[in-house]
C-alpha cells in the first residue's frame, strides 16, 4: 500500500493542466474557475440573516418566554421596512401559515449552546 502523499503525487503528476477557456455566465456549466469572482457591490446592500426566525428586540427577552405581536414578515431578499418596536416581532425568513400580521405568539427563546 502506498502514502496518501504518494497518491497524491501520482495524481499530480500524470493529471494534465486544462488550457483556461474565457466563457459568458450563461455558458458555464459545472465548469472549475480558475481565479476568485469578486462582485463589484454587496447584495444584499443591508445586513442580511440566512436563519428563519423572528427579528426582535433584546429588550424585549428579559422574561422568558415573550408574548409579542407578529408585525409583519421580512421574506429572504427583501428589504426591512418597518422598524420592530416595544412587545412586536417580524418573522424572518419564509412567511408562516400560521401567524397573521398583528397576531400575538408566545415565542420560548432558549439559550445558545
Amino acid at each position: 500500500m502506498i502514502t496518501f502523499k504518494e497518491a497524491l503525487d501520482l495524481v499530480l503528476v500524470n493529471t494534465p493542466i486544462l488550457p483556461v477557456v474565457l466563457k459568458n455566465v450563461h455558458e458555464i456549466d459545472s465548469d472549475v474557475l480558475t481565479e476568485d469572482i469578486k462582485a463589484k457591490v454587496d447584495l444584499p446592500v443591508f445586513s442580511n440573516s440566512a436563519m428563519d426566525g423572528y427579528a426582535l428586540r433584546f429588550e424585549d427577552t428579559h422574561s422568558i418566554p415573550v408574548v409579542l405581536r407578529i408585525k409583519g414578515c421580512i421574506k429572504a431578499g427583501d428589504f426591512p421596512r418597518a422598524i420592530v418596536g416595544k412587545g412586536e416581532a417580524a418573522e424572518k425568513g419564509r412567511p408562516s401559515l400560521f401567524f397573521k400580521k398583528g397576531e400575538r405568539v408566545k415565542i420560548q427563546i432558549l439559550p445558545w449552546k
